[in-house]
């Protein structure tokens, strides 16, 4: 028994827990269009039987028993009409027309009935056909009532199952053929065992073939028919289902069944194969009664009977579930309790819950954006992806999902599988980002793969062509390297000049040059020949089998190889000014690295000559500034300050934007001025200073210390000044730390609040579903907690237990009873109830009739009467079960918890004796 019930425990944690549970649905209570703070409850009282929706959604059709049709539409517009006098079977929907099958006396003879559903007679449609079908089959002792119909959207066939599991099929117009009411085709025999038809679907496949799934309560059949004839039957796995728990889709041609224990799934063109009756099964809602099966899309929402595990008022002992299943994504997007039986159907591709008590909740699905939040939160970017390519506008998510799963990853150490998810970020993210991160020597295999995929696209560019290659050369991938040389050298947008360069610089010139020698590029061979590999006799022989005119060519370029200004400038060094005039020369010949070393270097050598009094301040701007450029702009600076060139460093601080500097080198200068300044120039110079809040008064007052003719009087309002900001600025912090000490009494309190009065929440699970528990969820100090969608449903006050609300209700009500006014009440609600019957047991259950209790204080009976109810409509053909409908209204709001702390507030204390600000310092407060 023990491991009997450890098997059954696994297998249903991999139904209810192996697939991940998101919120993705949001369940609203559907409000009275012309009262919007009252419930619809236009549907209250309508025992819904069967149903259907209309082609394009726009409305949904509720078949009652007892004959009668609602109309429901997507506005919450309304109507019905009686179909039969008696009992309705089926509705299904096809084109703009409706089929029914129902009786118009008990047990006599069952009819289908076609209504043109957009034209209307007497708030009606239009009855475009009707047959009888005691004519197609009859048993011995008296006809056989039918109970389903199916028909294809085409109107070219249609089938219709009986309760003895027989099933007849007419292949024709179904609107216009006259033998509609005779030739039909029997393809299924009766078969008691296998108990009545439940379910038929219709799919066409290629050459005029057409399948025929049966459905019936302990087994499902399809039916392969081409030419009239049966060619091919087969018997599926599945064990059968009721009438509401399948489902199926004409363009795809796919069967779902749900059985108690498993869910089948089955494709119209594999009933032509000899193992098509093998289908898909996964094990949703196991071990529970189903009572419905619908599909929104690429969702199946199974609709559960369950034990209740909170007694509900009129003491219903099960409660239904909703779950909403995606197969693809192997995850349950939904899932509610709803503390009493209920119906579902679809309006506008809507799903609607009508519950027991006529409130009608809508789930609407939620954006793309809220679900990815909700799985970003959650860590869960393989299922963000598998939704954004399920979705239409997932396309333009997918990269940013790929690159957050790839930090994701990489933040967990997992290298290899990072780097294949920001291969797919190629376009969006920029690759800098991603080659940073993989600079690692550790990590370079993994950023060569990146940079491969990169260079598949046309997005890389020469860096990062030149860091591929260094990775290559690091790892040693000679044959990979030569290989995708080879490939980058064909597609001609990569500069290859560049490419050798890079390879020269990683001492791989040989490799280099028979790169070069396959891409006809002579003067990159014979540059490497002679200045890397020094092989100058087999120059000559290259140069010998070029052609003559290439020969004296790549003979001026060996003329030419080797003379880099750089290396000429040692032939200089005692004569500064030949030199400079070398380099002035040579940069305007020269690029590349080489220009910023004479940069440098003629730069240097015009300080020197200005340092020597050779150069006037009023020619630098000629002589020096023509040799800063934006590269060399930080060793310029350098450079001037050491030759105390102040026209350079004020052009260069001016260039950068670095105004505190200037106004540091100002000070500098004036503190180091011989003879008097002028004392307003100072103060106007200290004022844009402190109006640019670039140095700080400190530091300003320490270098004008310096100065040995600067008087004090001109600082002396600067610093007051300053002193007064000080003290202005001590008074709020004074303040601040008043203020942070009250709030740290107040953090006190609450502290010692959740010390001793604490409620640790640790509920795992939904107390109403029995689920675990997802956010958004409500808490109760009670130990209790839901989820809000559970909440919402059990409860219409948000600050109520709906577990602990059940037992007060009734003890509350029975305590009303007592007294002479409570029987006024019964007789009141009994006179106006539709049905005395259900009045009168609720006032047994609650001890109305019971002896009088002894010591019990009497109180008076509540004065607020209930408001009257529409009764059922199908009841009496001249009620109009619109004119006296009423709503009830409810008020929904966040649950909020609200507790008070009975702990003493501590007092803080502060000794004002080590405040250093209790006594002012400041000099010039008197």
């Amino acid at each position: 028994m023990l491991v009997a019930a450890n098997v059954y425990y696994i297998l249903k944690m991999s139904v209810d827990f192996g697939w991940r549970r998101f919120n993705f649905f949001d369940k609203n209570v559907i409000q009275d269009p012309e009262n919007p703070d009252e419930k619809f409850l236009g549907l209250k009282d309508v025992c819904v039987d069967c149903w259907c929706s209309g082609v394009g959604g726009e409305a949904a059709y509720l078949g009652e028993s007892r004959g009668g049709v609602f109309r429901l539409g997507k506005n919450l517009d309304q109507y019905y009409w009686r179909a039969y006098q008696a009992s309705l079977t089926a509705l299904h929907a096809a084109d703009k027309y409706i089929f029914s099958i129902g009786e118009d006396e008990e047990g006599t003879n069952s009819i289908l009935r076609i209504w043109e559903r957009d034209l209307h007679e007497k708030n009606a449609p239009v009855l475009k056909r009707e047959v009888r079908l005691s004519a197609l089959h009859s048993a011995g002792h008296g006809s056989v009532a039918a109970c389903t119909v199916a028909v294809h959207s085409s109107l070219s066939s249609i089938a219709v199952g009986f309760v003895d599991g027989s099933v007849f099929v007419h292949q024709g117009d179904v609107i216009k053929d006259k033998n509609l009411t005779s030739r039909w085709q029997r393809i299924r025999e009766a078969s008691p065992l296998d108990g009545l038809v439940t379910g038929i679907a219709l799919a066409r496949l290629p050459g005029e073939r057409l399948v025929v799934f049966v459905v019936t309560s302990k087994a499902v059949n399809s039916y392969v028919i081409e030419n009239k004839a049966v060619i091919n039957m087969l018997k599926h796995d599945s064990t059968g289902a009721s009438k509401d728990c399948w489902v199926f889709d004409e363009r795809t041609g796919s069967l779902v069944v749900a059985s108690r224990d498993m869910v089948f799934f089955y494709e119209a063109d594999q009933c032509t194969e000899a193992d098509g009756y093998r289908g898909r099964c996964l094990q949703l809602g196991r071990s529970h009664e189903k009572l419905q099966l619908l599909a929104i899309g690429e969702h199946l929402v199974l609709l559960t009977k369950q034990h209740a595990l909170i007694p509900s008022n009129d003491e219903t002992e099960y409660m239904s579930m909703v779950t909403v299943y995606n197969v693809k994504g192997q995850y349950i997007g939904f899932s509610c309790s709803l503390p009493s039986l209920c119906r579902l159907f679809t309006v506008d591709q809507s799903l609607m819950i009508l519950s027991k008590d006529g409130t009608l909740s809508e789930l609407t699905e939620k954006n793309l954006n809220a679900k990815l939040d909700i799985l970003f939160k959650k860590n869960l970017y393989d299922v963000a992806v598998i939704l954004a390519k399920g979705s239409r506008d997932g396309t333009e998510h997918l990269k940013s999902i790929h690159a957050k799963y790839g930090d994701y990853l990489y933040g967990k150490g997992d290298f290899n599988n990072a780097v294949s998810e920001y291969k797919e970020t190629i376009g969006m993210l920029e690759p800098s980002y991603v080659i940073k991160r993989y600079l690692d020597g550790s990590r370079l295999r993994q950023l060569c793969v990146y940079l491969e995929a990169l260079h598949d696209t046309d997005r890389y560019t020469l860096h990062h062509t030149n860091i591929l290659i260094n990775c290559y050369a690091q790892l040693e991938e000679r044959k990979k390297m030569l290989k995708f040389l080879e490939k980058i050298a064909v597609d001609g947008k990569t500069d290859m000049s560049s490419v050798f360069e890079v390879l020269r610089s990683l001492k791989m010139s040989e490799d280099a040059s028979i790169l070069a020698v396959k891409l006809n590029m002579h003067d990159h061979v014979l540059s490497m020949m002679v200045e890397d590999l020094g092989r100058y006799t087999t120059a000559i022989k290259y140069i010998g089998k070029r052609p003559p005119d290439e020969a004296a060519c790549t003979m001026s370029l060996i003329i030419q190889l080797g003379i880099d200004p750089a290396q000429l400038l040692k032939v200089f060094i005692n004569d500064f000014t030949k030199s400079a005039s070398f380099i002035e020369f040579a940069l305007r010949k020269v690029s590349g690295s080489s220009r910023s070393i004479l940069l440098a270097t003629v730069l240097e050598l015009r300080l020197r000559e200005y340092a020597e009094g050779n150069i006037e301040e009023a020619k630098c701007a000629d002589l020096l500034i023509p040799f800063i450029e934006e590269e060399n702009m930080g060793e310029a600076l350098h450079l001037a300050r050491v030759f105390h060139c102040f026209p350079v460093v004020q052009y260069v601080l001016e260039k950068t934007g670095r105004k505190a500097d200037m106004w540091q080198d100002l000070l500098v200068y004036i503190s180091k001025k011989e003879g008097p300044v002028d004392e307003k120039l100072i103060q106007e110079m200290l004022t844009g200073i402190e109006a640019s809040g670039s140095l700080h008064p400190l530091v300003v007052l320490e270098i004008l210390s310096r100065s040995n003719t600067l008087k004090v009087a001109a600082v002396k309002d600067y610093v007051i000044k300053w002193l007064d900001t000080q003290k202005k600025q001590i008074e709020s912090d004074r303040k601040a730390i008043t203020e942070g000490e009250r709030r740290m009494q107040e953090i006190d309190k609450q502290i010692e609040s959740l010390k001793f009065n604490v409620q640790v929440l640790q509920v795992n699970k939904c107390s109403a579903c029995d689920t675990v528990l997802q956010l958004p969820a409500v808490h109760f100090l009670c130990r209790h907690s839901y989820h809000v969608h559970c909440f919402e449903s059990y409860s219409e006050k948000p600050d109520v237990c709906p577990a602990c609300a059940v037992p007060a209700t009734r003890e509350s009500m029975k305590e009303n009873l007592d007294g002479k006014a409570a029987y006024s009440k019964f007789h009141e609600e009994l006179n106006k109830a539709s049905n005395g019957m259900d009045v009168i047991s609720k006032y047994l259950r609650n001890g109305l009739f019971d002896p009088p209790r002894k010591n019990s204080q009497k109180k008076s009976a509540s004065s607020t009467h209930a408001k009257k109810v529409g009764s059922n409509p199908f009841e009496d053909d001249d009620l109009n079960p619109f004119a006296e409908s009423s709503t009830l209204s409810t008020t929904s709001s966040e649950p909020t918890i609200q507790r008070t702390s009975s702990a003493s507030q501590r007092k803080a204390t502060y000794d004002d004796a080590k405040n250093p600000f209790a006594e002012s310092t400041n000099p010039f407060d008197e």
